[in-house]
């Protein structure tokens, strides 16, 4: 078997221009271009500018999601953008009253947060827009004709963002299926690194659990797109039909990933540093690499069908196994073997469902389409409703604290830009509103970035403005800049802040020509003076600390996990378990374990007396992170057992199990709950283990003697499979409740 080859730097490359990111950075700075362009064309170059910053605001608004909330978002932000604009009109000329208008703006698109990011979206863009109006330098006849030239500024955007959904209308569906597909890859790239020599494990299974994260955040974002969207799930064509059966089965691959959780410490140590294990190690790579390949060509919209290569691979692998068994197995080894022998059939597993999407790529008109969808129960609704406010209007609400700090902090920054002499003032404004965020971590970051980028985006625009004085090529320098912030400002913001300051610099110079310094110098000190309002707010108006948070979050995650391991273990009782139940149950404990590690993640960010007890969440969020993934592999394990042998002698684990989840719950929230009868007290002397040590012995035994194949051999490796999967999760449900009991 060949190595697996490294990725070239092509390869980010065309991940990065197939991507939506970059879809939307050439969408976005053409909406906003558009009208510059016809303002010059006309001679009416300041209202082009007043028309840009309408299309500015609905650009804020429009990304993924079902076509229906893109349109709402942005003829949501064109009503606000137009109220605020003749608003500001009226109060230009009375300071006290503008004020007092700003600093209600603020709590106002601010509390709106508590209907969502689309709503957040909308309050941040029509905050941005009031900053911009109150800009110093702007000399406005008519506040009425300007409203109407930046609504029809959001309008023709709008227009433009319909056109395009129009002309390709399964665009946004295939690139944002492509991206979930290589956040999949990814994680396979790490579950590859367990077969590698001396595993770190303990930063591989931290490292898994982030990546489990991200892949669960692209799923939810197709489902978004995919089942609210009706082109795509009523509209019957081969194209929709092909993309929604390509993500169910990416969705059972990634299961099956999941489900694929041998026992890597007991393999490593049986094998350590043996050709089959790092075989096993390029095959999964090999994997990855052929997943991101087809999730490149499903966001490009071209074919990748398979070309056969993986499926030699694999061949060659079990061929290397059975030698390796051959000259391997003994006493000593057998356990590690049948741990091996399940990752190989879930290999083959993996790769048949990998070479489906890769067909699926090339919308052959020969792939069957009679599967039946049953999407509705997996979306959930939108509900708007004013008590969503009322509800928030207290102390103890995250949003109504993050709509006091805005509204303070837009008042202050509004003052210092009446008192102090900075020639452009607004800035200060600007960079209060798009700092601050509901959360400490995320306004800490963005405040370090903010400054970070602005100063290099300074420097940078400098050196370009030093460079040439060709208008021309500063106008393509700047268009550049421009596709490249608004290609990573949903994502990279560091890197958005950056080029969007570059584009400035040379915009502004374009539009004033003269002297730089003193607009780099504006920039520069505005950002610093706006940053340190945003922060010393984030502190004088703290947020709810995720310390507070945690506890509630981590008793939601461990009550999923055992409600998701109870639907699976009623298997072992004999209850019947439809895929579609079961898959909800998945999803359920996903959206849960997910909330918990976003948690932690910002609780890691926040000042350090805020981090108490950050040791045993994070070994918290972990292990209900790997419970989960072992109740996938236990739900395999069953469906192949079930045929065959009594399941009910695995019950006083599974109650066992059950039972350490729910202790752990109860120690968390203190509440009481009943605990299930029958489990087991001393799982070391329960009798289907004795059976399985029997079995053991009797198949050494028959190896001694050269007896490779007979049916203690089939017994043995159906029961160890299921008794391997209970004993890990036995002892995640163990450290668990442990680490509840410590805190």
């Amino acid at each position: 078997m060949q190595p697996f080859m490294p990725k070239h730097p092509l390869q980010d490359y065309r991940r990065f221009i197939t991507s939506y990111y970059f879809y939307e950075g050439v969408r976005v700075t053409f909406g906003i271009m558009l009208p510059v362009l016809l303002g010059i064309y006309f001679r009416q170059s300041a209202w082009g500018i007043a028309a840009a910053i309408g299309a500015l605001a609905a650009a804020i608004t429009d990304f993924p999601g079902p076509l229906h909330h893109r349109i709402n978002g942005m003829l949501a932000v064109t009503a606000c953008v137009g109220s605020i604009t003749l608003a500001t009109g009226q109060l230009i000329n009375s300071p006290v009253w503008l004020g007092v208008f700003i600093a209600l703006a603020g709590f106002a698109f601010a509390i709106i947060t508590v209907y969502g990011n689309r709503a957040s979206q909308i309050g941040t863009a029509s905050l941005v827009i009031l900053t911009l109006l109150v800009d110093e330098t702007r000399e406005v006849s008519s506040y009425a004709t300007l409203a109407g030239i930046t609504v029809a500024g959001a309008l023709l955007y709008l227009l433009l963002s319909l056109l395009l959904h129009g002309l390709r209308p399964y665009k946004l569906a295939q690139q944002v299926l492509g991206q979930c597909m290589q956040q999949t890859a990814a994680y396979l790239q790490v579950k590859a690194a367990f077969y590698a020599r001396d595993p770190a494990f303990d930063t591989l299974y931290q490292e898994l659990t982030q990546t489990q994260l991200q892949v669960n955040t692209a799923q939810q974002n197709v489902r978004e797109i995919f089942f609210k969207t009706r082109s795509i799930t009523r509209e019957s064509t081969h194209t929709s039909r092909v993309l929604v059966l390509a993500f169910m089965d990416l969705v059972d691959l990634f299961e099956s990933m999941m489900a694929s959780q041998p026992n890597y410490r007991l393999m490593q140590a049986a094998l350590p540093g043996h050709p089959l294990l790092d075989a096993f190690r390029q095959l999964l790579q090999h994997m990855a690499h052929e997943l991101e390949q087809a999730g490149m060509a499903f966001a490009a919209g071209k074919p990748y069908p398979p070309d056969g290569s993986i499926s030699h691979r694999l061949a060659a692998l079990n061929e290397l196994f059975a030698e390796t068994r051959q000259q391997e197995l003994d006493s000593e080894t057998i356990e590690a073997f049948i741990t091996l022998r399940h990752a190989l059939d879930a290999l083959e597993d993996m790769i048949e469902k990998l070479l489906k999407l890769q067909h699926y790529s090339t919308y052959h008109r020969g792939i069957r389409l009679d599967r039946k969808l049953d999407y509705q129960r997996f979306v959930v609704p939108s509900y708007f409703s004013g008590r969503q406010v009322l509800n928030n209007l207290s102390w103890q609400s995250s949003v109504f604290r993050f709509s006091l700090r805005m509204m303070a902090a837009m008042t202050t920054g509004y003052l210092v830009s009446l008192f102090l002499p900075l020639g452009h003032a607004y800035w200060v404004l600007l960079t209060v509103v798009v700092i601050l965020k509901p959360a400490y971590a995320i306004t800490r970051q963005r405040n370090r970035d903010r400054l970070l980028g602005t100063a290099l985006g300074v420097a940078l625009g400098a050196a370009v403005l030093y460079t040439t004085a060709n208008n021309y090529v500063l106008l393509g320098v700047m268009l550049g800049f421009m596709i490249l912030s608004f290609s990573s400002w949903r994502h990279r913001y560091f890197w958005s802040v950056l080029t969007l300051t570059v584009f400035i610099v040379i915009a502004m110079h374009l539009l004033h020509p003269g002297d730089f310094t003193a607009l780099i110098q504006d920039r520069l000190v505005d950002t610093v003076i706006g940053s340190a309002i945003a922060l010393s707010f984030t502190l004088l108006i703290p947020p709810v600390w995720e310390k507070i948070l945690l506890p509630q979050l981590a008793t939601e995650a461990i009550q999923a996990n055992r409600q998701y391991f109870d639907e699976v273990a009623g298997l072992f009782e004999g209850r019947t378990l439809s895929m579609g139940d079961y898959k909800l149950h998945r999803k359920k404990v996903y959206v849960a374990l997910a909330n918990f590690s976003d948690a932690f993640q910002r609780m890691t960010q926040e000042p350090r007396q805020m981090q108490e007890k950050a040791p045993y969440w994070q070994q918290l969020v972990v292990s209900t992170h790997v419970l989960a993934s072992h109740t996938a592999a236990l739900f395999t394990e069953v469906q192949d057992l079930n045929a065959r042998e009594q399941l009910h002698a695995f019950l006083p684990i599974t109650r066992q199990v059950s039972n350490r989840l729910l202790t752990a719950c109860s120690l968390l929230n203190t509440s009481n709950a009943q605990l299930q009868m029958g489990a087991a007290t001393g799982m070391e002397d329960i009798a289907i283990r004795r059976e399985v040590k029997a079995l053991l012995l009797q198949r050494r035994n028959e190896l001694e003697r050269g007896e490779w194949e007979t049916t203690t051999k089939e017994r043995l490796v159906a029961l160890k499979s299921v008794l391997d999967q209970l004993d890990m999760m036995l002892q995640l449900s163990g450290d668990i409740r442990r680490i509840c009991r410590k805190m």
